[in-house]
């Protein structure tokens, strides 16, 4: 459901399999990603709404999601990766260090692209730069991180 400010309900997009949905983000005002785990989201005739499946992006349930500028990045906990890939799927890299992110999970983008990740079995968090090539460990199991799944990034900093 997508909810305005005001608490109303905008619209619905039904999903083939109840509670199948698992992370959504916004990429603009009308466009949502959706990543719905082994399910889909159903094409009902007659509907406002646009499907656009991305493709390869394989179908484990925890897919974290997340967005921005005309980019969608997300993690994929079975092969240990992250990926980024434009609106039309197209992909523009994939990082995979299983020396540095095991089981990645929580995804978030800061205002210059630079993509921080959760590794849930490596207990740190990671940043990937923007083009995907280079990362960085900037909490470790020593701070605490141990069995993490989410990350955000607001206002007031990092949130995990």
């Amino acid at each position: 459901m997508a909810v305005n400010a005001d608490g109303e309900v905008v619209y619905t997009i039904p999903l083939k399999e109840l509670y199948s949905a698992f992370d959504v983000a916004s990429l603009d005002d009308l466009t949502i990603a959706v990543s719905t785990g082994y399910s889909a989201i159903e094409n009902k005739p007659g509907v406002n709404y646009s499907i656009t499946t991305i493709p390869n992006t394989g179908s484990p349930l925890y897919l974290c999601v997340s967005t921005h500028a005309d980019k969608i990045f997300f993690t994929n906990p079975d092969k240990h990766t992250v990926s980024c890939c434009l609106y039309s799927g197209k992909l523009v890299w994939e990082f995979k260090d299983k020396s540095v992110l095991k089981n990645p999970r929580g995804i978030t983008i800061d205002n210059k692209g630079n993509v921080f990740v959760v590794g849930k079995d490596s207990c740190n968090v990671v940043v990937i730069s923007p083009d995907g090539n280079q990362c960085i460990q900037i909490l470790y199991k020593e701070d605490g991180i141990d069995g993490l799944t989410a990350i955000a990034i607001g206002k007031g900093g990092i949130s995990y």
